[in-house]
């Protein structure tokens, strides 16, 4: 078995780093890793409908969908990401989740199992999990959260602004607590990775520390460059949706349907009284087959202020609103 302690805090890398390994290497595998602040979609979910999309742009929280499915995670310094990567033919997740709860009772951490697999803490969630299989090999990984900003956690995964009709796989939402305000001996984040790594080594003792070759690195980020930090993957590979939103322009009320495939938007609609049908067609027209996101339908409105029958200054407030 091989264990590994990534230097990178890049969740692209660090989400292409699995890949690589689950699919490039044959060894059973062990990881303990973190990430600068992003939110982790499942790979079946829609991101839009899972974050306060303004608020992680304005806190600088990235962005990124994981190869698994399940819901969506936050990631910030103060939390630790663990994976295992085996060779298993029928594989049992809730071993690994057991497992995990073998390494924190070993600290003094007393915790529970649920069906998903995820653990908590004195009826608090502490940790979300999410596996997937390749070939004969099995990825299970799980977020622990030990000293995470959870305002900023409750803050980015709220989104109460727009409501979305979709097939997504929807969040299941749980209070969370930190762990180390339960901790019988008081630690920071990087002692209790040292300690937590030193309970798996106890139990597997001829596991073998791995560090990435320059061959790793280079092809971690080439996967990273192609599909993890691509808007095509992180946006594009969510399910078809719809939404509605009502929008206020100059005192006048309506609503706009906007339904979106592939990530571009391929339908909008507007009802009420407030916006003219002509003036609707045009705004139509501009928008369909616009990616789906705030900057670019932005850049799509404001370089289109001279169009017929709507001033720049309508339009500089749509570009604000709509998206």
């Amino acid at each position: 078995m091989l264990y590994l302690l990534p230097q990178s805090t890049d969740v692209y890398f660090n989400l292409a780093a699995e890949e690589y390994l689950l699919k490039n290497f044959s060894d059973d595998i062990f990881l303990l890793w973190q990430n600068k602040p992003a939110v982790v979609v499942g790979k079946f979910q829609n991101i839009l409908a899972e974050i306060n999309s303004e608020y992680a742009r304005q806190a600088n929280i990235q962005l990124a969908r994981r190869l698994t499915g399940g819901g969506a995670v936050y990631h910030d310094a103060g939390n630790l990401n663990f994976t295992f990567i085996e060779n298993r033919n029928m594989p049992d997740f809730s071993l690994f989740a057991r497992r995990m709860t073998g390494f924190l009772g070993s600290l003094g951490i007393d915790v529970e199992v649920d069906n998903r697999n995820a653990l908590f803490l004195n009826g608090f969630k502490i940790s979300g999990s999410a596996q997937c299989i390749h070939k004969d090999r099995v990825l299970f990984h799980g977020t622990l959260l030990f000293s995470s900003e959870l305002e900023k956690l409750s803050m980015v995964l709220e989104n109460k602004l727009v409501k979305y009709n979709d097939k997504a796989v929807q969040s299941v939402r749980n209070q969370v607590c930190n762990m180390q305000d339960f901790i019988p001996q008081k630690t920071d984040i990087a002692n209790f990775k040292h300690i937590l790594m030193q309970a798996f080594l106890q139990e597997n003792p001829d596991a073998v520390l791995y560090q990435y070759s320059a061959h790793d690195i280079e092809e971690i980020n080439r996967l990273k460059q192609e599909k993890y930090a691509s808007w095509d993957w992180i946006f594009g590979r969510s399910p078809s949706y719809a939404f509605s939103k009502p929008i206020k322009l100059d005192n006048n009320m309506f609503e706009v349907s906007i339904k979106v495939t592939d990530g571009f938007i391929n339908s909008v609609d507007f009802s009420g009284d407030g916006l003219q049908p002509d003036k609707a067609a045009q705004l139509s027209s501009i928008l369909n087959g616009c990616r789906h996101d705030a900057a670019t339908i932005k850049a799509k409105l404001l370089n289109s202020l001279a169009i017929p029958l709507w001033n720049s200054q309508e339009l500089k407030q749509l570009a604000e609103i709509i998206a």
